[in-house]
């Protein structure tokens, strides 16, 4: 066996203590990396996570824009025939079942009936639509007999043109003994993802016809004479009524009718102030089945006078400015000689033009002598 020397001992145990020190150096190394390694692990988690965040945050903003290419306004584009489909629809869906005596069958109510409409109409025209052509009677919903709105014919040529992105107009000329020459305005708009008919407008190319207004104002009176009231309300004005009035200075006291309730005038009970007798000024109280009957008496008259009323008696006429734009068609009865001709009358039928351009009665005023 080999002996060391003193000195060989002291270079093994430098030679030994060099190999510890350096095998406890790499140790602690690993140590230290191991510690900062965690670290890095975690940053790489954070990252992957923000990475993956972005990705949906990328996914998400993919499905907004593909929400908003759906109302995009290339999407929202519309075609000639398209516009002449959603108008088809529109006509459709006012022309309800009725029975034979008007009631209408899939509806029950105003209500339910405005439903309806609004699923291809404007909140606005839907109403107006119901106010002008149904009244409810008797728990029943009711069609007023009369001219029902213009529509359009696809048939004859039409315009059509983009006003904005979500708007559009289709405009159609139309010629009608009752509404005579006209171009109509049909506006199309895109509401709540879907095209509805927002509006319906009319202008006048040419001057209705004083034939045309005296044939109106007849068949008017025909229907009070019959009283055949839900003809008569076919001719009041949807949105003024009609106002009645004793004598021919209106004032804002006058009674005023709406549409539904001439139609069902003789069903009132409710005794009406119409306004106040010349002389004595007691007040003119009666139930409108009472107070209608005084029109009567003009089952016949002597004469017709069509937008030429003079000043007769001595109530100050102001039907014209009470109602300007106004047509006015007098039916005149002569006075009696054995009553030295004082006990002269007139029946004055006022219309006005609707928004559809039809001319519509606003008023009925009687005239006569007062003391």
């Amino acid at each position: 066996m080999m002996k060391l020397t003193s000195t060989g001992k002291a270079i093994l145990f430098c030679f030994l203590a060099a190999v510890l020190a350096a095998g406890c150096s790499s140790e602690e190394a690993g140590t230290n990396n191991q510690e900062e390694n965690p670290g890095e692990t975690q940053q790489s988690d954070n990252q992957a996570e923000q990475d993956e965040q972005q990705t949906d945050d990328n996914g998400t903003d993919t499905e907004e824009d593909g929400q908003q290419s759906e109302d995009s306004p290339e999407d929202m584009s519309l075609t000639k025939e398209e516009a002449a489909d959603i108008l088809q629809q529109y006509e459709t869906t006012f022309m309800v079942e009725t029975n034979e005596d008007g009631t209408v069958e899939a509806y029950e109510t105003e209500e339910e009936l405005l439903s309806h409409f609004k699923t291809i109409m404007s909140d606005e025209l839907a109403q107006t639509y119901v106010d002008e052509f149904f009244r409810e009677d008797s728990g029943q919903l009711k069609i007023i007999a009369t001219e029902p709105p213009v529509w359009l014919n696809p048939e004859v040529d039409y315009e059509f043109n983009k006003k904005n992105e979500t708007t559009y107009h289709v405009v159609q000329r139309k010629n009608s003994e009752l509404r005579g020459d006209r171009e109509y305005t049909f506006e199309l708009k895109y509401q709540s993802n879907q095209w509805i008919v927002s509006e319906v407008s009319s202008e006048k190319l040419d001057q209705v016809s004083s034939q045309q207004i005296k044939e109106k104002a007849d068949n008017m009176l025909h229907a009070l004479l019959k009283k055949d009231m839900d003809t008569v309300a076919g001719f009041v004005h949807s949105k003024k009524g009609l106002l009645i009035s004793p004598y021919v200075n209106l004032t804002k006291e006058d009674v005023v009718l709406k549409k539904q309730e001439v139609a069902g005038v003789y069903e009132l009970n409710e005794t009406y102030t119409w306004g106040y007798e010349a002389g004595s000024g007691k007040p003119i109280e009666a139930t409108p089945k009472e107070y209608f009957q005084r029109y009567q008496d003009f089952a016949e008259f002597d004469k017709v006078i069509v937008d030429d009323i003079e000043q007769r008696g001595n109530v100050t006429m102001n039907i014209k400015e009470y109602f300007p734009d106004s047509q006015v068609v007098e039916f005149y009865k002569d006075g009696t000689e054995e009553n030295s001709n004082m006990d002269w009358s007139s029946l004055y039928i006022v219309l006005q033009e609707d928004s559809e351009g039809e001319w519509k009665a606003v008023a009925l005023v009687s005239g006569q002598w007062t003391i």
